[in-house]
């Protein structure tokens, strides 16, 4: 597209790139990822080299203490995996179980169904002493 832009308008690239909005080293980036049959835009951060084992990484995962908002022992879990998965998705899986364990818990907590609307009964185990208040 820049090289067609070039060829119409007559301009060089560093004024192409200049009224894209994009640095001339980042439009140089893309041609060379291109020229290497790359994509063009890849992941931020540096590439994980050391395989591992899924089927550990969500055991330990969901063997963590989840809470409603924070698991605890994330930061160890982490340095366990760090060079394996990026902390993005290690997160993301993180905040998936998270989530799970925490509608799991909000389905098995105590709800109260009424038979009939309006209707309640109660017992009062109160006893006053000494007052003769009832």
């Amino acid at each position: 597209m820049i090289e067609a832009m070039k060829n119409n308008y007559g301009l060089s690239v560093r004024a192409l790139v200049g009224e894209l909005g994009i640095s001339y080293a980042t439009l140089m980036r893309w041609k060379r990822r291109i020229s290497k049959g790359l994509a063009p835009i890849g992941k931020p951060g540096p590439k994980k080299v050391r395989p591992f084992d899924l089927g550990e990484l969500k055991a330990r995962i969901r063997e963590l203490e989840h809470g409603r908002r924070r698991s605890r022992g994330t930061g160890r879990l982490r340095g366990a995996f760090d060079d394996a998965i990026s902390r993005r998705e290690l997160d993301r899986m993180i905040a998936a179980v998270r989530r799970d364990v925490n509608r799991k818990r909000s389905v098995q907590t105590c709800q109260v169904s009424w038979l009939r609307p309006n209707l309640a009964w109660a017992m009062d185990d109160c006893r006053c002493s000494g007052t003769g208040d009832a």
